[in-house]
């Protein structure tokens, strides 16, 4: 399961879990949030309005609450039914998030201004890579870690150029902006962090 960044702490297996103890006590906040036995992979919350999470799974589900996870919506028009690696939510608008997917199969990263209602395929021109994970960085657009390194597009449906000097073409598996000191970190497969 990928990281968060929201006041209290949340994991997933089937369901969505939360703590506000620091861990000590753990409890479950929604049902079954996966079809055919799958698992949570990634849960974005988004940071200015954290009652906005989307939840994605091993087996292709997408859900999305607008109330803090009293109700999941599944929210899957449009997407592949492949792995959903990570999902990252516009700072500014809870409504505008991406997401990645793995396989070799078109289609890689994708996106939605309507809480999920309707995705696009924002790929195009994208190396036909497994795409693990997205971010978007202020000033700089959106950055996609894929199994062969990082890539950056300054919008979504912009053209993909190679990401940030000093990042070796290696599987990137995580990514994570970290804006109080304007900081990507990405995480890597073999090569340690950058």
């Amino acid at each position: 399961m990928k990281r968060e960044i929201a006041t209290t702490s949340s994991v997933g297996t089937q369901r969505r879990y939360k703590t506000i103890k620091g861990g000590t006590q753990w409890t479950p906040v929604s049902s079954d949030l996966t079809k055919d036995s799958g698992a949570i992979t990634t849960i974005a919350v988004a940071r200015n309005d954290p009652r906005t999470i989307y939840v994605g799974a091993t087996d292709g589900q997408v859900q999305v609450t607008r109330d803090g996870g009293t109700t999941f919506t599944p929210v899957t028009a449009g997407l592949p039914n492949r792995w959903v690696t990570q999902i990252a939510v516009d700072p500014a608008d809870p409504t505008h998030a991406l997401l990645t997917v793995s396989g070799f199969a078109s289609g890689h990263v994708f996106e939605t201004r309507t809480a999920g209602t309707s995705w696009s395929d924002i790929s195009v021109g994208l190396v036909d890579a497994p795409a693990n994970a997205v971010a978007f960085v202020p000033g700089v657009g959106i950055m996609v870690g894929t199994d062969v390194g990082v890539f950056q597009a300054p919008s979504p449906g912009a053209a993909w150029v190679p990401g940030p000097a000093g990042i070796p073409n290696v599987i990137v598996y995580d990514l994570i902006y970290v804006p109080g000191v304007n900081m990507l970190v990405a995480g890597t497969y073999g090569r340690g962090m950058f």
